[in-house]
């Protein structure tokens, strides 16, 4: 289109120039009545011929023979004036048509730079829109709890924080994970290069009553974990009187919180015996593990309940469950799993668990046959209590 543009432009600029050739030619005082216009081919080649000056000095000279050489003259003179202005004019011409062509293609080529800066910087800001749009707390349809927060994104999975990266210099958008954006605001849509995609919805909101018992959950929790670190404290001192006290106390379950109901202290009571750094062996699948944080309902992604068939437990997925770390020996290395409490049997026998997770989160406390939790778990504990929701990261700069 543009080269085309630029002929046309060219084409325009050359006829211009014809017509400034011409009027420099009638400038240079050439008149074209003085020559036949057949004849000006052949005037223009550097004079008129030598049977017309031969004819017109005879006509001269029958007229008045002192005329004669004059007439000659004059007519070769004017047909060499001619011919002059005609190269003049010619060179004008096409010296008019090159300024001209310049002076189009760069005008064009201005305006071409002045659109593609404009798209650019349009693409910029719907960019950033598009950004700005993404905030806040997603799900994909595998399971994943993703966080926007700026330019950066947390996946519930451990990975840590990914950058969201804008490819200004391109119409491909925004990446993320290896993985290139091409949903919408409304409907995030993430495709990998092989083809497959992920697709992000807004989890649902948590109703008032949730909240609630969410609060009261957590606190009784926290009230069970305390408990087991008197009752290792007291043992590794050899207060003995204290930690069968301590160790009753654990049997019996922390007290109740203030202001729970009936109902909600019978669901607190059903899991007494569950907190982070118990081991456990799984129900139905036999593998063991640890208890590193604990969920008062299913809060994992609508796709992973439907994968995962979370409401055909007996107790539904709206039982506590619990974020756990598996056994090296029973799984690949590195596995975590989200357990109902239904399917939680808590055994002193599957101590020690071995996972370079629990290395890194957890403190072996073989007085108690279970671990405490690490300053970088404990923090995300807090967090958990704070937020809501516990999140899994176990990079350098996480729990």
């Amino acid at each position: 289109g543009r080269a085309l543009l630029d002929f046309t432009c060219g084409q325009i600029a050359m006829e211009f120039g014809a017509a400034v050739g011409l009027g420099s030619m009638i400038a240079a005082g050439a008149s074209p009545c003085m020559v036949p216009a057949r004849r000006l081919p052949a005037c223009s080649l550097g004079g008129a011929p030598r049977r017309l000056r031969a004819r017109h000095a005879t006509a001269a000279s029958r007229r008045s023979p002192g005329m004669r050489g004059a007439v000659a003259d004059g007519i070769s003179l004017d047909a060499r004036v001619y011919s002059t202005s005609a190269r003049t004019g010619l060179a004008s011409g096409f010296g008019g048509a090159l300024v001209a062509s310049v002076a189009c293609t760069g005008s064009f080529a201005a305006v071409v730079r002045r659109q593609r800066s404009g798209v650019r910087t349009k693409f910029k800001v719907a960019l950033r829109s598009l950004l700005d749009d993404l905030q806040g707390v997603w799900e994909d349809d595998v399971g994943n709890e993703i966080s926007i927060s700026g330019s950066q994104a947390m996946f519930s999975d451990g990975s840590g924080a990914w950058p969201i990266e804008r490819e200004d210099n391109s119409d491909d958008g925004l990446r993320l994970r290896g993985t290139l954006f091409i949903g919408t605001a409304e409907g995030p849509k993430w495709q990998f290069p092989n083809g497959l995609s992920r697709s992000w919805v807004r989890p649902s909101p948590v109703a008032p009553e949730d909240t609630e018992w969410k609060q009261i959950f957590q606190q009784y929790k926290g009230e069970l974990l305390g408990i087991r670190r008197k009752l290792w404290a007291s043992i590794t001192t050899e207060e003995f009187s204290e930690a069968a006290t301590l160790l009753d106390a654990w049997d019996q379950g922390a007290a109740m919180p203030l202001g729970s109901s009936l109902e909600q202290q019978a669901r607190l009571a059903a899991g007494r015996g569950l907190a982070t750094g118990v081991c456990f062996v799984h129900r139905v699948f036999q593998y063991r593990g640890v208890v590193v944080a604990c969920e008062p309902w299913c809060t994992a992604t609508a796709a992973w309940r439907q994968t995962m068939g979370a409401a055909n437990l007996s107790r539904g997925e709206t039982q506590p469950f619990h974020h756990c770390i598996v056994d090296d020996r029973d799984r690949p290395p590195g596995q975590t799993t989200f357990v109902s409490e239904e399917n939680i049997v808590p055994t002193d026998e599957a101590f020690p668990v071995q996972s370079f997770l629990v290395d890194a989160l957890l403190i072996p406390c073989p007085e108690i046959k279970g671990y405490l939790p690490r300053p970088r778990l404990e923090y995300a504990l807090q967090r958990q209590r704070a937020d809501g929701k516990f999140k899994w990261d176990i990079s350098s700069e996480g729990l």
